[in-house]
């Protein structure tokens, strides 16, 4: 039997090799037990992540959603608090924070979502500046207590924090905000398993986020859709591919007279009732004539839609095919709109023309025929004055010089049927009721209908032209009366409207005064109402078709309106709107005048009977004249009276010269040779603008022809301020 000799330090060194070999087995031991142990709890963070990811995908309410995932999160990692803050700009300094948006703790520590501080968070301060920088490069922000430099210290401490993890959130690549786990017990390190983890719920949650946003997007697009949809002016009706209705919007309800619920699943051929305009017959189903491979629909013109009740409306409409993802087509949309107004309107318009026509025909008549009737009544004025004053040669040379105008006006007078004066009225602020008493007194004086007069005493003014206004009332009583052979009443009312578009649609949105003319006559028919203000149009014998084509004209030129209703048998209402006047109207006094003038005037007309009988009645009153026969003749002659240092006080303009420079022309080289000129301007047509807005082309004054020495006068005195004095009669 043989021994081994071991020395003693070899037995020593065995052992305690023996015992490294044993804390090395506990060490592994240990790592193991640590390994599982991470492994269990990285599998049950894994587990729960999942539950909280599935929260986030079934769940449709987001705050609902966000609450349970940090709930599940905060029991799976076993900290005090798990929270999320979502970054957003300042509109004003443009500067980026951050707030708190949800947060769950264990019961153990305080919330923080109720403190105001934590809605408001700047990025831009040392403690945080470097928290942005590590959040926005994606990165995760962790720190230990014993870790926390001074500044971290006063903010965390007091909050009792011992470790944190921020965790950033991207919403389709933008740094939406961060989730964050706040441990207040140990300091905690954690592991990559465990960061791993969270990164992939910070990713779910960042989904959520953009999924809540595209879903708030569509909404907000479906909102805008619907609002616009029911707000739009046209109707819009869609139906599936049997034309059974699956929508309407709120104009569609309005025009049919079906509501919504009445009309869904109805056929479109029951509550989209259209027919022809001239056939009164129905037209196809437009679902038929829509589903034409792929085209928009545009149905036939003078398309009236009969609604519920009835009631029918002129309609412009077109349809198209809807079609899904796929192509495939799944309805029709009808699209359409009330024109009933337009088509009215257009008819104002087609009458306007008319108007028109006829007014360049009259109105170059009207020039040669006032230019004789100046002639004809400045040598009355002139006869009757040495008539007088018993001078009966120049008496007879007058009336030799009147007898020649007249059978000049005999000549004119058979090339116009009638004569309506228009043309651009020559306003004044104006009260209407003395006008209407004066001219239902005078037009029915001696017959057996009754007028009856009501204004009130509030009644506005106008602005417009006496004349012609007053001769739009002439021509409408005159209609009334002759109305009524056997006898009757007419009632002429004024009243105040502080609304015209509320009224009578084509009217502005102002004030306007209605004058109303009723009858108690035959009345008018039907099929002739829209025929009434046509130029030539008239029933009676010998009606010439004028008076109301005039009426209307002068109306329509005075930026008002006027309408008729009738009923046969029982009278006619016409209506009248002219615009207020914001000008207070003072009654003029009455003055006695002596003429005697002093002054030098220059007459520029092509007439030389114009400026034969103009010159004689300046002459007559005091003034010395010249004459010219076109603006080159005027602007030389006065060019050399200012250069003799015999100026002229005033030039009296014919606007137009044939062949030759008028007065429109003329004033701008006068104003340009001298700024001061005092310039009237004359003229027998009635449609210039120049005549109604002479101040705006230079003129000074403005009389239309024919005028009389009265008239003359008084414009004279006016512009160049030499003339007699007035004295004020009571």
């Amino acid at each position: 039997m043989g021994y081994l000799e071991i020395s003693k330090q070899q037995l020593i060194d065995e052992i305690y090799k023996l015992q490294r070999q044993v804390t090395e087995l506990r060490g592994i031991k240990q790592q193991y037990e640590w390994l599982e142990s991470e492994l269990c709890n990285h599998s049950i963070l894994l587990k729960e992540i999942a539950k909280a990811s599935t929260r986030l995908l079934t769940i449709t309410d987001f705050s609902t959603a966000i609450s349970e995932v940090l709930s599940i999160l905060g029991n799976a990692t076993k900290v005090d608090r798990v929270y999320i803050f979502e970054n957003y700009t300042d509109n004003n300094s443009g500067q980026c924070f951050a707030r708190q948006r949800f947060e769950w703790t264990s019961g153990l520590v305080g919330a923080n979502t109720n403190d105001i501080a934590h809605q408001r968070i700047l990025y831009n301060v040392p403690i945080l500046e470097n928290l942005y920088t590590v959040l926005s490069g994606g990165a995760i922000y962790t720190r230990l207590r014993s870790e926390f430099t001074e500044i971290e210290k006063t903010k965390f401490e007091g909050h009792n924090i011992f470790s944190l993890m921020m965790v950033p959130i991207f919403v389709e690549k933008e740094f939406w905000g961060f989730i964050g786990f706040h441990d207040c017990a140990r300091e905690r390190i954690w592991s990559d398993g465990e960061k791993s983890a969270i990164i992939t719920m910070a990713a779910s949650i960042g989904g959520a986020v953009s999924r809540m946003r595209a879903e708030e997007e569509l909404a907000e697009e479906k909102e805008l859709y619907s609002v616009t949809l029911y707000s739009i002016g046209d109707g819009v009706i869609t139906t599936d591919t049997e034309g059974k209705i699956i929508l309407m919007n709120r104009r569609a309800q309005e025009l049919t007279g079906w509501s919504q619920e009445e009309a869904i699943l109805k056929p479109i051929s029951k509550v989209f009732n259209i027919i022809d305009e001239k056939t009164r017959k129905p037209y196809e189903n437009p679902l038929q004539k829509v589903l034409m491979p792929r085209q928009r629909a545009g149905f036939e013109n003078h398309t009236i839609l009969i609604d519920k009740n009835g009631d029918e409306y002129f309609i412009s409409d077109t349809g198209a095919v809807i079609h899904d993802n796929d192509n495939n087509v799944i309805g029709i949309v009808i699209v359409f709109r009330d024109i009933t107004r337009k088509l009215h309107m257009e008819e104002e318009v087609i009458k306007a023309g008319k108007i028109e026509s006829i007014g360049t025909l009259a109105g170059g008549i009207a020039h040669d025929f006032n230019n004789i009737l100046t002639a004809i009544i400045g040598n009355i004025s002139l006869a009757m004055m040495h008539f007088k004053a018993g001078n009966k040669e120049k008496t007879l040379d007058r009336l030799v010089d009147i007898e020649k105008a007249s059978l000049q006006a005999k000549d004119l007078t058979r090339q116009l049927l009638t004569f309506a004066k228009g043309g651009e009225p020559i306003v004044t602020t104006l009260t209407i009721g003395k006008i209407l008493k004066d001219t239902i007194s005078f037009t029915l004086s001696g017959s057996n209908v009754l007028g009856e007069v009501f204004v009130p005493d509030d009644l506005w003014a106008v602005e417009a032209d006496e004349s012609q206004i007053n001769q739009v009332f002439n021509n409408l009583i005159l209609n009334a009366k002759q109305a009524m052979p056997k006898g009757g009443k007419i009632q002429v009312k004024a009243y105040n409207i502080e609304d015209g578009s509320s009224a009578i649609p084509v009217l502005e949105n102002r004030k306007y005064i209605q004058i109303s003319i009723e009858d108690e006559g035959i009345g008018i028919p039907e099929k002739n109402l829209n025929k009434i203000f046509d130029p030539y149009f008239t029933t009676k014998p010998n009606g010439s078709g004028l008076g109301l084509a005039t009426a209307y004209s002068i109306i329509k030129r005075h930026n008002g309106h006027i309408s008729v209703e009738s009923w046969e048998g029982k009278g006619t209402r016409f209506n009248i709107y002219l615009p207020a006047s914001t000008d207070i109207v003072t009654e003029d006094k009455v003055v006695e005048e002596d003429y005697s003038y002093s002054g030098k005037i220059l007459i520029m007309d092509d007439e030389k009977a114009v400026r034969d009988v103009v010159g004689m009645m300046l002459s007559h009153i005091g003034y010395d004249t010249e004459y010219a026969t076109d603006g080159d003749d005027a602007l030389r002659i006065y060019k050399e009276h200012i250069e003799y240092k015999k100026p002229f006080d005033a030039v009296i303009m014919d606007l137009t010269i044939p062949g030759g420079m008028g007065g429109l022309d003329a004033i701008k080289y006068f104003t340009e040779f001298d700024p001061d000129v005092k310039a009237i301007v004359s003229s027998g047509y009635s449609n210039s603008a120049v005549m109604a807005n002479y101040r705006e082309y230079g003129f000074s004054g403005v009389i239309a022809k024919p005028y009389t020495i009265e008239e003359l006068g008084k414009v004279l005195q006016e512009i160049i301020g030499k003339g007699p004095v007035a004295f004020e009669t009571t």
